[in-house]
């Protein structure tokens, strides 16, 4: 039977990254577009969504699969604009480095990079993408200091007082992730007789509020469609359908700081008897809860009037920087590549915008990163594509004084409105995204885990001893108590003095051996 062992320090929980890493696969294939889709003339752009739906753990194995969802716009044979979407599934295993107990305690987080499509027949496509996938879990460490004999036994009473131990008071957070489907529906104002040719969708956080083991979130899906009118023009038109969603966060309190972010799986389209369009909105909302706090860790420790031996353990702590959900406007412009038209006009704007760095900075985070926008102008006939990019700056207040450990960060970015007009060799952009943030700051600690108790020293057995120290530069008095192994408050006493207090070019009276 093991012997007991004595906690001098109450037991503390830590939250650490049991693991946090990125994974790369490919997803796709070749289709074959249906009879009723014209034969492809030319491509105009196409996009790939990666939609995480499934994951399995098996010991430290984890398999996780979802949807690779394309649309691919282009001019067919008879001049018109076409939009054909397809979806593929994807599946793909990793290898964890280190075993968890259950899939909740799992976050996936999926991004479709690399996007490729080649034209491979006038009705068949090869569409490829690079799924890159950041798999991440926290763990809760145990630090305490425990208290032993050499020989295992169990120490007295007075033996565990004589213990001395500096404490240090770092920063912690403790944190949680959910997830909810959900639907909306709505109707597109446009004129009666349009027809759709394209639909997409992105969800708008407008509040996110933590409850007691639920996060409450309330937001818009911005419905954006490209149709054609019946005056022979292609428009894009847009409608925003509200939605509410209360998740279930075990864990979550009142008050806690907390982020949302949203995708919509499926957008459909549908024109009813009256001529008006109604769209459809599938969508995933995933929330993360954290609350910051304090615990305190033994920073040091030794035995006085004896000889001790310290053991450490090394922890890589978690403290909270910053969890919102906002919103930011960007606007901007960029030059042409091509020669302006007098009979050209700008049928649509698409986005992909990200954040990938994170600094603090005093008492705030500077989030930055960049907003890529497409433009597509028809010209004689035809669709040009012209590129331009705007920079991402967004600030937002620290948690947490700032320190040298690495920011964590997790960010979830989407468009949800994007309008644009073209100016001579200019296009002149308006952007509004929704950003969520998360950044976290990894702490390096080395906390005294274990005090072994050897044998007494000789020296200072049963012997009153009084000795003078005198004091150099960043030496602390609790420097000289462990060098000479005495009691702490002790010396305090004897020299009417605090620990806290500087002991350069003072005499320093060390009273060793008196009871």
């Amino acid at each position: 039977m093991d012997k007991p062992k004595y906690s001098i320090a109450d037991n503390t929980s830590i939250t650490t990254a049991r693991f946090d890493m990125v994974n790369s696969s490919e997803g796709g294939g070749d289709y074959t577009l249906p009879d009723y889709y014209p034969q492809i003339r030319k491509i105009v752009s196409y996009t790939a969504d990666a939609l995480p739906d499934t994951k399995f753990i098996s010991g430290n194995n984890l398999e996780y699969g979802g949807t690779l969802a394309f649309n691919v716009f282009y001019i067919g044979e008879d001049g018109a604009l076409v939009c054909v979407p397809y979806a593929f599934e994807y599946s793909s295993s990793q290898v964890l480095p280190a075993e968890v107990r259950g899939t909740a305690e799992i976050a996936i987080d999926a991004k479709a990079e690399d996007i490729q499509c080649r034209v491979l027949a006038p009705r068949k496509l090869s569409l490829k993408a690079k799924i890159k996938t950041r798999i991440s879990a926290n763990d809760k460490q145990e630090c305490k200091l425990q208290m032993i004999g050499s020989d295992g036994e169990t120490v007295s009473p007075s033996e565990r007082a004589a213990i001395q131990h500096l404490n240090k008071v770092i920063p912690v957070m403790t944190s949680g992730r959910c997830t909810i489907t959900g639907k909306v529906t709505g109707e597109i104002k446009e004129k009666q007789g349009a027809k759709p040719v394209s639909c997409s969708a992105t969800m708008n956080i407008t509040e996110v509020k933590s409850r007691r083991d639920c996060i409450m979130v309330r937001g818009e899906a911005c419905v954006k469609c490209i149709v054609f009118t019946p005056d022979g023009y292609y428009a894009p038109a847009r409608a925003r359908f509200p939605f509410e969603e209360t998740i279930t966060a075990e864990g979550a309190s009142d008050g806690d700081m907390c982020r949302a972010w949203g995708r919509a799986a499926s957008v459909s389209v549908s024109e009813g008897d009256d001529g008006i369009l109604k769209a459809e909105v599938e969508y995933d909302l995933d929330a993360e809860w954290c609350r910051k706090g304090e615990k305190t860790v033994v920073e040091d420790a030794y035995a006085a009037g004896r000889i001790s031996h310290t053991e450490r353990a090394d922890i890589n702590s978690h403290s909270l920087l910053c969890c919102t959900t906002s919103s930011l406007s960007l606007n901007g412009n960029g030059k042409r590549t091509t020669k302006p038209d007098a009979n050209e006009y700008l049928i649509d704007m698409r986005c992909e915008a990200s954040i990938d760095h994170a600094e603090q900075k005093d008492a705030h985070m500077v989030f930055t990163g960049a907003c890529k926008i497409k433009a597509f102008i028809v010209s004689n006939g035809e669709i040009i594509c012209e590129d331009m990019t705007l920079p991402i700056k967004y600030e937002a207040a620290a948690e947490s004084p700032q320190a040298d450990g690495r920011i964590i960060l997790f960010s979830n970015v989407c468009c949800t409105e994007l309008n644009g007009r073209l100016e001579g060799d200019t296009i002149n952009a308006n952007v509004e995204l929704c950003i969520s943030v998360c950044a976290k700051r990894e702490n390096k600690l080395s906390p005294v885990s274990k005090i072994t108790l050897e044998q007494s020293n000789e020296e200072l057995d049963n012997v009153a001893q009084i000795k003078v120290f005198y004091g150099t530069k960043d030496e602390r008095l609790w420097d000289v108590s462990k060098k000479y192994l005495a009691p702490i408050n002790k010396i305090e006493a004897a020299n009417s003095i605090s620990r806290n207090d500087s002991v350069e070019g003072k005499a320093i009276i060390i009273p060793i051996g008196i009871g």
